[in-house]
């Protein structure tokens, strides 16, 4: 059996979300799907997964674009900035600007947009979970803890997500994507689950980040294509965007490479 898990992480714990699946024969069952998790709960299940041979999805930025980091530390230094302070190179990370040309929706800016707050929470239960294994965890993935995208994930598998979070409509949004992803069968999430994703898009999103989590582990998302994204990634991290139409592809258990 394999298992994956997904956290849908904000700054508030309250609006946290957390999703348990386990994988065997080519189905998946959703063993765990909770809200309101601290970081103390969130680290002993990223522990468990660990122990567990399982990989993990996390929606929230691993690290901050080179470029800004660079900045700062000159800023620091010397008071200075440099000349292009437009330059979307501060804002966006390598990753980021991938997602973009990929599915044609660009991730937020974590050094300029409120989710910087979340991408700090993220780094300290990375570094947290990084000392409960005694080793440093790697942004690009390769430790078995990658950064996902829900959004981008939902269009890679033919689903459109807009309108899901937010708006009179949005919680019937949330059905009709949840139903698209129980098409195949092979998911089975049981009536309360259904009903609590329905009721929250934080919960939705920790369930589909537990997928793109298998979709990562069974080497269907994409990696770094250029020498510089392949470079920035172990330092800028990397989103793992399932690659087009793997959905029902994810249950199997003949894995073209694992992380």
């Amino acid at each position: 059996m394999d298992r994956t898990f997904g956290i849908d992480l904000a700054v508030d714990p309250r609006r946290t979300a957390a999703c348990a699946i386990a994988w065997r024969d080519g189905r998946a069952h959703v063993e765990d799907l909770d809200a309101g998790l601290d970081d103390e709960a969130l680290r002993a299940r990223l522990a468990d997964v660990h122990a567990a041979g399982g990989v993990a999805g996390i929606d929230a930025p691993f690290a901050w674009p080179r470029r800004f980091r660079e900045a700062i530390v000159a800023h620091h230094a010397s008071r200075t900035w440099p000349a292009d302070y437009r330059d979307r190179r501060l804002r966006y990370r390598a990753t980021d600007l991938f997602v973009q040309d990929e599915c044609g929706r660009r991730p937020l800016s974590v050094s300029t947009d409120l989710i910087g707050v979340t991408a700090m929470r993220c780094a300290r239960l990375l570094h947290e979970a990084a000392a409960d294994r005694g080793a440093p965890i790697d942004p690009s993935g390769a430790d078995g803890v990658v950064e996902v995208y829900p959004a981008a994930s939902l269009l890679a598998w033919g689903l459109e997500p807009a309108g899901y979070k937010t708006g009179p409509h949005a919680a019937a949004k949330r059905r009709r994507l949840l139903d698209g992803l129980l098409a195949g069968g092979w998911l089975a999430l049981g009536a309360a689950d259904e009903r609590t994703c329905e009721a929250s898009d934080h919960a939705l999103d920790a369930l589909v980040a537990a997928l793109a989590a298998r979709a990562a582990q069974r080497g269907l998302t994409h990696p770094p294509r250029t020498d510089e994204q392949r470079a920035l990634a172990p330092s800028e991290g990397w989103i793992h965007v399932p690659v087009a139409g793997s959905l029902d592809r994810i249950a199997q258990s003949d894995p073209a490479r694992e992380i």
